[in-house]
């Protein structure tokens, strides 16, 4: 098993959102470990966020990038905005966390999956995962260490 996420980044040289899949280790925080720890310690600054390929990646670890080799440089398409970006995220798709960048500091949202409240019903799924507002990713940090890291 693995927590996907996925990372998306404004960028403003082509007006848009770019999204990366990184497959493992998706989670925002578990004794100093996930995607969203590496991505608050290691590329918190513009300069550090440029720095990251716009490719699919394996995952992140002490900083260091594992991408997928097989996938071609220009294989991402981007988004005209953040909202078209969810707007696709519609449904399960087992995406557990994505992170954005917004320009200026990251955020994270966190799907959740809401149960169908009757299995008999005219619906094929019994749940839908939906996903919560952006918030800080400094904040949910916290937050992730305080509950799970006692």
């Amino acid at each position: 098993m693995s927590t996907r996420c996925n990372i998306v980044i404004k960028d403003d040289k082509i007006g848009g959102v770019i999204p990366l899949y990184c497959h493992f280790d998706g989670y925002i925080s578990y004794q100093g470990v996930g995607v969203g720890e590496e991505l608050f310690q290691h590329f918190n600054t513009k300069e550090k966020v440029s720095e990251i390929k716009y490719k699919d990646m394996i995952g992140i670890d002490s900083g260091e990038i594992e991408y997928y080799t097989a996938a071609p440089d220009d294989e991402i398409e981007p988004y005209d905005s953040i909202d078209s970006y969810m707007y696709s995220m519609k449904g399960n798709i087992m995406i557990e966390y994505i992170y954005y960048w917004d320009g200026e500091i990251w955020k994270v949202s966190e799907m959740h999956d809401v149960k169908v409240p009757d299995k008999e019903s005219m619906y094929y799924d019994v749940q839908v995962s939906l996903y919560t507002k952006f918030l800080p990713l400094d904040k949910e940090i916290e937050d992730h260490r305080f509950k799970y890291e006692k």
